[in-house]
């Protein structure tokens, strides 16, 4: 359990935030040993603060949640973000465009875009494909354009929508990363509905990080206090 816990990035985006659950939040990031701390932009400063002292990282989210910004908003975004102190950037594809049957290169470069800005300061990219609204053969292009570009990360969902994570999309987005031999550089990252120990357990095998509300892993940590957690 204590391994999940460090992939996660413990997140809140519910757009209710202060600054003092801010403060909560980043305090038991370091407790827990999560991965990240995933909040909105406007909050990326504060976070980076309270977490300079940590191994907890802090991430943000691009054009969220339904990435229809146009390519230079996103990498003006990103810059910013990362001049704020953000560490990794969890950028939304542009998903609608792509089942309208918008043309796949522009989507490419709008990847590509946003990874040219994390390259040059050395941060890593996750591209948010949101599986749950996408067929399967939808899912194999978003990844495939998504690596293309520079995807650090293939991630379902931004757990806005009705669909969030589901293993059998995992399981096609783990198929095409091996499929496209990239599996040494390219991770997955669950989210969107995975809220339990047994939702973590689930995914597990196919994920390098989970996207998890603050509260999930707040309720999860509390009952393994009672058990072997600590």
């Amino acid at each position: 359990m204590e391994k999940m816990i460090s992939k996660v990035d413990y997140t809140s985006l519910t757009e209710k935030e202060t600054k003092e659950s801010i403060i909560e939040v980043c305090k038991n990031a370091i407790e827990y040993n999560v991965a990240s701390v995933c909040v909105y932009s406007k909050w990326v400063k504060l976070v980076s603060e309270l977490l300079k002292d940590s191994q907890v990282k802090t991430c943000t989210v691009i054009s969220f949640p339904d990435g229809s910004d146009e390519t230079t908003d996103k990498m003006l975004e990103t810059m910013q973000a990362i001049k704020d102190g953000a560490d990794e950037i969890d950028m939304v594809f542009d998903y609608n465009y792509l089942k309208n049957g918008g043309d796949e290169y522009e989507l490419y470069k709008d990847v590509q875009s946003v990874k040219r800005v994390c390259s040059i300061y050395s941060k890593e990219l996750k591209v948010i494909i949101e599986s749950g609204l996408l067929n399967d053969e939808e899912t194999v292009i978003a990844t495939r354009l998504s690596i293309k570009g520079g995807a650090d990360y293939v991630k379902t969902s931004t757990g806005k929508v009705s669909v969030g994570a589901e293993i059998e999309k995992v399981k096609i987005i783990y198929d095409t990363i091996r499929y496209l031999g990239v599996e040494d550089s390219v991770k997955i990252k669950a989210s969107g509905g995975i809220r339990t120990k047994e939702d973590m357990e689930l995914f597990n095998p196919y994920v390098d990080r989970f996207g998890m509300g603050y509260g999930s892993i707040d309720s999860i940590i509390k009952g393994e206090k009672t058990s072997s957690y600590y």
